[in-house]
């Protein structure tokens, strides 16, 4: 009855570590990896970053004054509120290198400027959905955290966890 009672112990274990050692040698980090770049094939669009509504035909563009985007945020002031966040977008992004910013002039008192791609800014500008988006990057996943195995049905936790970051 000892004997049983060792060998049933024994084959316990093993198929417990087996289990135990099977589920971390499943090729999460791979599989996941292999999604990103089959989404991003260029490696060069992992991080977009919108503009604003200024579609490829509008360049070189020039900003305009709505009233009242000076205000805080409301829904009645939406369009003047994006028109500012355009304005600043293009601002921020020409600092980056990524437009020309020429002042333009001033209308009813407020200082216009003329913006243009540069040639940094066409090697990673996209046009889509009628906005400016510059892309950059390639998602690599660096290490996997998983406590639950929702593919296979085993372990425990909360889902899976996992760390990325961008390559360029």
């Amino acid at each position: 009855m000892q004997i049983k009672t060792s060998i049933t112990a024994l084959l316990i274990f093993t198929v417990s570590s087996l289990l135990l050692t099977g589920c971390d040698t499943y090729p999460y980090k791979e599989k996941i990896q292999e999604v990103y770049d089959n989404h991003n094939p260029t490696g060069d669009k992992a991080l977009c970053m919108m503009v604003g509504s200024v579609t490829k035909s509008m360049y070189p563009y020039t900003t305009y004054y709505i009233e009242g985007q000076d205000l805080p945020f409301a829904q009645e002031r939406r369009k003047a509120f994006n028109n500012r966040a355009k304005n600043d977008g293009l601002h921020l992004f020409a600092g980056i290198g990524f437009f020309t910013e020429e002042y333009a002039g001033e209308v009813d008192g407020r200082a216009t400027y003329r913006y243009d791609l540069t040639d940094l800014g066409r090697k990673y500008v996209k046009f889509a959905f009628g906005e400016t988006n510059f892309c950059f990057g390639r998602v690599v996943v660096d290490k996997i955290n998983r406590t639950k195995d929702t593919i296979n049905g085993v372990g425990g936790g909360h889902g899976a966890g996992c760390l990325f970051y961008l390559s360029s």
